[in-house]
């Protein structure tokens, strides 16, 4: 990440290297091409037609733009850009309790990005927020996703939603970060395809956690539903209809099962083929009672 020239306003991006506003503002140069501008100080920007990677920053400006509330500037990306990751180290910091014998048990591996090498005992993150890649969460994002699917896991197992973070605003500031680095790569010549997934990775996040958590709910209010008197009256229905339909055929093909048992085998499965799902031992018991009821003696 470079510093650019404003575009000859005297203004300059910190670390940027596209320009996030012309890129994904309203009827922007951006919005017009689905594309990422690179202003070039003394020329004309440079323009990489992406339009998976520019969906992503869209997507990402836009939450930013709503949770600010703000105008968006210069100033107040860069600005809030580089409190906002004060502010993940210190919920980082925050968890050490919960995450030093993650790490101690080696179910945490923490790597150094510069040796590549396990670091035993992490307990707190230190960094220099005046080194650019540091200041957009390059080095701090590893670290982030465990501790964001720490708190995904415990969401869903406990039936909680509730996060130390933004996670929408988290989503919107890595993904951003990875879209200025990997249009680095692409005024190089160096971009692979697989960069996407780096981009997308956050928002894919949070829409499956969205799915799960949806369907997850959708479950709870079909299981009220059944409890309720409408659903008990559903239910009873059914299971009418279903030993209705045994026992009628039962009377006319008694005398071809051997057993009782026998015949609660084969017409679990024959419900089964019509929607129906009950036991064995279920519809042989409605077997028995017909029989009993009508005076059938049974072998």
């Amino acid at each position: 990440m470079k510093d650019f020239d404003g575009g000859g306003t005297g203004a300059k991006w910190l670390y940027w290297v596209i320009d996030p506003i012309e890129s994904f503002k309203d009827n922007g140069e951006g919005e017009k091409n689905h594309a990422l501008i690179i202003p070039i100080p003394g020329r004309a920007p440079q323009i990489i037609h992406n339009p998976v990677l520019w969906k992503f920053g869209k997507r990402a400006f836009d939450c930013l733009a709503s949770k600010l509330d703000l105008e968006i500037t210069r100033i107040v990306i860069d600005t809030v850009f580089y409190y906002f990751l004060g502010g993940l180290i210190k919920v980082w910091n925050g968890h050490e309790e919960m995450l030093e014998p993650l790490i101690e048990g080696g179910h945490i591996r923490v790597i150094n990005s510069d040796s590549e090498e396990s670091i035993p005992g992490q307990e707190s993150i230190r960094v220099d927020q005046t080194d650019p890649w540091t200041a957009y969460g390059h080095r701090i994002e590893p670290l982030i996703r465990i501790l964001d699917n720490i708190m995904e896991t415990v969401n869903l197992e406990q039936d909680f939603d509730d996060w130390p973070y933004d996670r929408e605003f988290l989503a919107a500031y890595f993904t951003l970060c990875h879209i200025d680095n990997i249009a680095v790569k692409y005024a190089l010549d160096d971009a692979y395809v697989d960069d996407h997934e780096l981009a997308r990775y956050w928002f894919d996040k949070i829409d499956n956690y969205k799915r799960i958590r949806d369907a997850i709910s959708r479950r709870e209010r079909f299981a009220k539903w059944e409890k309720s008197e409408t659903g008990n009256k559903v239910r009873h229905a059914r299971r009418n209809e279903a030993r209705s339909l045994v026992t009628e055929d039962w009377n006319d093909k008694k005398t071809t099962f051997a057993s009782t048992e026998k015949a609660g085998i084969h017409y679990a499965d024959w419900l089964r083929e019509k929607g129906f799902e009950y036991e064995p031992r279920t519809v042989t018991n409605w077997i028995r009672q017909y029989a009993k009821d009508n005076g059938i003696r049974l072998r």
